[in-house]
Order: structure tokens, then C-alpha cells, then sequence
């Protein structure tokens, strides 16, 4: 499982520059929100959107950034210590991988209803 999304974010790479700008752009919105720049009391606020999507920002950030560099798998030959050390950090990659899962799954349930309850007042 750990390989799996090392070898996917290592896959998506060229999206971490577009995440960032993502997440930038939608809390610049919501700054700008609450702050009354943008937006009129008649009109639909952009402050739920923009929630939402600076959260799967930061998620699809994290994941592009952090799981590149799980480390291969050592074979039989290699010295004792180094094992005992990758299996030691690959486990806490194993957990951060528990933590992510549970982090989007989270995330999804929430933003399903932070968008029912944004679409339920602007129609």
C-alpha cells in the first residue's frame, strides 16, 4: 500500500505547483469574503466553495509532497541495522498512509455537506 502511493505521487508530481496555486486561490477568496471585497449580501458567497476546496488542496499538496520519498524496500543482503531502520521508517510511512486514508475519507463526508448546505441556500 505504501509503494502504491509513492509510485502515485511520484506520478503526479507536475500537479503539486497546480495544487499550491489552487489552495492559494481559494483562501484568497475566502479572505477576501470575509473581509466584504468581493461578494454582495443579494448574491451566492464563494465562502463554502472556497473552503472546501483549499482543504482538497492542501490533501492532494501533502500527498504529492510527502510520499515520493518512502524508501524502497531493502533485500536480504543488506546489513542488519539498515533494515531494522528502513522497516522502522517505513512503518511510520504505514501510518501516515492510515492517517491520509482517514484524513480524505473525513474530508469527503465533509465536504458533501458543507456543499448540500451551500447549494441548499443559494437555491
Amino acid at each position: 500500500m505504501i509503494d502504491r502511493f509513492r509510485s502515485i505521487a511520484v506520478a503526479g508530481r507536475r500537479f503539486k505547483p497546480l495544487a499550491l496555486i489552487v489552495g492559494i486561490v481559494a483562501i484568497t477568496i475566502f479572505g477576501l469574503e470575509v473581509l466584504g471585497i468581493i461578494g454582495t449580501p443579494g448574491e451566492k458567497s464563494l465562502l463554502i466553495p472556497s473552503i472546501v476546496l483549499s482543504l482538497w488542496a492542501i490533501v492532494l499538496w501533502a500527498m504529492l509532497d510527502g510520499f515520493p520519498r518512502v524508501p524502497e524496500g531493502l533485500d536480504e543482503n543488506a546489513r542488519f541495522f539498515n533494515r531494522i531502520k528502513n522497516k522502522l521508517v517505513r512503518l511510520c510511512y504505514y501510518f501516515l498512509v492510515i492517517l491520509f486514508v482517514a484524513t480524505t475519507v473525513m474530508l469527503m463526508s465533509f465536504s458533501f455537506k458543507l456543499l448540500r448546505i451551500w447549494y441548499g441556500d443559494i437555491s
